[in-house]
């Protein structure tokens, strides 16, 4: 009984010490209070910047302190309405609107609103499978969802005229209305424009200093939760675009109308030389697929690669006549090639060697609290076990069994209490995230 007395005053030393340093008090207290609730459902900060969760009385105070105090601050009132927006669609795009209302004149509400609607948005267009020999029917357009776009890409793009994302974004609108000469057209003006900016860092950098402000803190908690959080979903229909013009494309051409076709292909291409022009990881990765895609015939032929594809479209401008362009997509296609291998080497060493180290030290410390915090519940019921049975002169088989029988209960208490479906959650993130 005296180990186990210690044992436990020692793990209550140490979460103690947690719940008192400056350094953990703010995240051991309530994770400490997650050991003793048990409602099947455990919030966390993921839960909370997402909006899906249910924040506790003191975060409902501290929301309605920064709402009055920041009416007029844009970035914090920006955050709020894609925070109230709980990654909902058709919520967050009622709050988008309604900020639209007080600041009608900020290009990155249009920005928000179209690539939140990106999310269910199908273009209606067949030649996107048949680009990849895919016979699947495509789903029809919605045309109030495709109107909806049109109109928000406009606005965009009167707003921010030189920001080529607003444009191509039109472009989806008009493919989904099967205007071909106008959407081209349109790529061609975004091409053209010196930049492509989706706000999306801006958003992103608002939400952190807007969850800061909620929770009063600055946390790896909050930062890791919100990176768990940023949506892409325009960058596939990027790639959308360049199947449907490339297989029209495909189709002037078996028409003989090669200089048409070949218009479309470079428009494309330079379009996907915009994305590659700075910007993260992955706006580079799809604007080298779209430079692939716009020099690669449709799969109509089973057994050939994609770079056999490309090799028998460079042969065909020769064939034609258009060497100049088929050395431009030749140095194109060598330019896309290089970048994707160099991130493909790349990407791993910095996922293994940089980023993937700072989780595991995360998990790890919160595993280490969590089995901390299980560890002093199992002792303090067996201590208690131990001083019933000390008062009560049980014989030794009693009290092995009364052991074994709180050792059981407490177990069972962490894994039923919120503290162990957190801990649960953790273990399945980092299995996840280890198959990555």
């Amino acid at each position: 009984m005296r180990i186990v007395g210690y044992l436990l005053v020692a793990s209550f030393v140490g979460l103690g010490v947690l719940c008192v340093l400056p350094t953990s008090a703010p995240y051991s207290r309530w994770k400490l209070l997650s050991l003793v609730n048990f409602s099947g459902s455990p919030q966390t900060y993921y839960d909370y910047t997402t909006g899906t969760g249910a924040p506790s009385a003191s975060v409902k105070a501290r929301l309605e302190q920064i709402r009055r105090a920041y009416p007029n601050d844009f970035a914090v009132q920006w955050a709020l309405a894609i925070w109230e927006g709980a990654s909902d669609l058709q919520r967050t795009r009622e709050q988008l609107l309604a900020l639209r209302e007080r600041f009608p004149h900020r290009p990155e509400v249009y920005a928000s609103l179209l690539r939140n609607e990106m999310r269910q948005f199908p273009l209606g267009r067949e030649e996107d499978h048949r680009f990849t020999g895919d016979n699947t029917p495509s789903r029809p357009a919605i045309p109030t969802a495709v109107q909806r776009l049109l109109e928000w890409a406009q606005q965009g793009e009167r707003l921010d005229p030189e920001n080529a994302f607003f444009t191509g974004m039109r472009v989806r609108a008009l493919l989904a209305q099967r205007r071909d000469a106008e959407a081209v057209r349109a790529l061609q003006r975004a091409a053209e424009l010196p930049r492509w900016d989706d706000h999306l860092s801006a958003e992103a950098e608002a939400s952190v200093q807007f969850q800061r402000r909620l929770h009063n803190l600055r946390s790896g908690d909050l930062d890791l939760a919100l990176s768990t959080t940023i949506l892409f979903p325009h960058y596939a229909t990027e790639r959308s675009i360049a199947r449907i013009l490339t297989f029209r494309a495909w189709e002037l051409e078996r028409q003989g109308k090669y200089r048409e076709a070949l218009a479309i292909r470079r428009v494309l291409a330079r379009y996907g030389q915009r994305l590659t022009a700075g910007g993260n990881i992955l706006r580079t990765l799809v604007g080298v697929a779209l430079i692939q895609i716009a020099a690669t015939p449709p799969r109509t032929d089973e057994t050939l690669t994609a770079a056999q594809r490309q090799q028998r479209f460079l042969a065909a401008l020769e064939r034609n006549g258009f060497e100049n362009e088929a050395r431009w997509f030749r140095a194109e296609l060598e330019r896309t090639e290089t970048i994707r291998s160099t991130l493909q080497k790349a990407t791993p060493a910095l996922y293994d060697e940089q980023i993937m180290p700072a989780p595991r030290r995360y998990y790890g410390q919160l595993l280490s609290l969590f089995g901390l915090m299980g560890l002093s519940a199992i002792l303090g019921v067996q201590w208690l076990t131990l001083w019933l049975a000390q008062r009560m002169q049980l014989g030794t088989a009693s009290v092995v069994l009364g052991l074994l029988i709180a050792w059981l209960t407490a177990s069972l208490l962490f894994i039923l209490s919120d503290a162990g479906a957190l801990m649960g959650r953790m273990v399945a993130s980092m299995r996840t995230a280890e198959q990555l």
